[in-house]
């Protein structure tokens, strides 16, 4: 954020809502980073969706699971960090059926909801 960006912030919401506005902002950068970095990583690794979730199914078991997920962010370079967090969102983003984990159906589906 650049600097004249938070003076405008700070004049626009005072020094109470100057803390939210910054994590919103923060937050929305990093997530478009973030996408940016898997969709990036995708379109350069694999040619089909289908490759990218068998690649990332580890064991083979036909379901992606958090520690899935977690390779998935680190091989797009997202920070250790965050990594952990990002992956259990992802992972409740795109389980529809509740059971913590991610089928290809699934997996198909937030990819075209992504799209969209």
């Amino acid at each position: 954020m650049a600097e004249e960006e938070i003076r405008i912030c700070l004049l626009q919401n005072g020094k109470t809502n100057f803390i939210q506005s910054l994590k919103f902002k923060i937050l929305a950068w990093t997530k478009e980073k973030i996408l940016k970095n898997i969709e990036s990583l995708m379109r350069d690794k694999f040619t089909h969706p289908k490759e990218a979730f068998d690649f990332y199914d580890e064991d083979k078991d036909g379901f992606l699971t958090k520690n899935d997920f977690k390779n998935l962010l680190k091989q797009a370079n997202v920070s250790i960090l965050i990594r952990g967090l990002v992956a259990e969102f992802m992972l409740q983003s795109f389980d529809k059926n509740g059971d913590g984990l991610v089928d290809w159906d699934e997996f198909q589906g937030a990819i075209a909801e992504t799209e969209l």
